[in-house]
């Protein structure tokens, strides 16, 4: 964990974070500029044969950062970076965008690289070699940068203006390393999307209740799920978040009496063939967003 100073034009280090006590397991007290300090928890989990530093909730793990950020640190950023050692060194680092995903030089080699010290991420980035990589997951912090085989988060600004206290106090923030197998197709986005939507368990009267909709692969991945605008039928948003093509299947506890893709505005695009009242089929293509119109049996279309 590191700080630097903002200045048009110009960005140097100042501090680097000082460990100033050490509490149960995983639980460090750093201090970095003249009146801030950082409460760190990590800890190690099994996950898939494999052993992966988190930062989020898995079963009983509890992970995050409590910083608080004192008044005279005022024109400093700061920043949690993770050497990934002596792998990973890659021509490109990929990053999540809105429904997708983007590869970016990891090199500094031309002005416009030099320009690209910070980079607008949504919920991960990735360093990947051909069999392994790391990927660095966040809740809701969008400043990334990386450079050769560093990965880093922008977590705090001390802005001066408009308002020079708009980040003072406590801020909490959760992220985590993800080091995996292959590249970042394989469970990053499924770790990300556990990160922000965890599992959420609700008591009911004890019946078992039947999965609504369920499709045939991880293919595709879910966006949203709502009521249409102009009837009582289900708008389901897909995309694909790889960058692959294929096939897949979608079956419904509840039987189709119509289904259709439509576009953004819901306009009706072309039907789709029901298949044994509870099955539809459809091809789809690299980074697509497809919204399906489905009317079930029983709602009013």
């Amino acid at each position: 964990m590191t700080t630097k100073t903002e200045r048009p034009r110009r960005f140097s280090f100042r501090h680097k974070a000082k460990r100033i006590k050490r509490g149960p397991i995983g639980h460090v007290v750093a201090r970095f500029g003249l009146g801030s300090r950082a409460i760190i928890y990590l800890t190690l989990a099994a996950l898939m044969a494999d052993l992966a530093i988190t930062g989020h909730n898995r079963e009983t793990d509890q992970g995050g950062a409590l910083h608080d950020l004192g008044a005279t640190d005022l024109g400093t950023v700061l920043l949690v970076v993770f050497a990934i050692g002596s792998v990973c060194y890659t021509a490109w680092r990929w990053s999540e965008t809105a429904f997708g995903a983007v590869a970016r030089p990891n090199h500094r080699n031309t002005p416009w690289d030099q320009a690209r010290f910070e980079i607008p991420v949504h919920r991960w980035a990735d360093l990947s070699e051909p069999g392994y990589g790391v990927s660095l997951l966040n809740n809701g912090k969008y400043g990334y940068s990386a450079h050769g085989n560093v990965l880093g988060i922008s977590l705090l600004r001390g802005p001066i203006y408009p308002d020079p206290y708009a980040d003072e106090g406590e801020h909490e923030f959760v992220y985590a390393v993800y080091p995996h197998a292959g590249d970042w197709r394989n469970g990053t986005i499924r770790e990300a999307e556990e990160m922000h939507t965890p599992l959420k368990v609700v008591p009911t009267s004890g019946s078992s209740w039947p999965t609504l909709f369920r499709l045939s692969d991880e293919s595709l991945r879910l966006a949203s799920l709502k009521k249409a605008e102009d009837s009582e039928a289900i708008i389901l948003r897909l995309y694909e978040p790889h960058g692959g093509r294929g096939k897949t299947t979608i079956e419904t506890a509840i039987p189709f009496q119509k289904a259709v893709i439509v576009n953004i505005l819901e306009d009706e695009m072309h039907e789709l063939t029901i298949e044994g009242e509870r099955r539809i089929t459809f091809e789809f293509k690299p980074f697509q967003v497809i919204s399906l119109k489905l009317s079930l049996t029983g709602a009013r279309s």
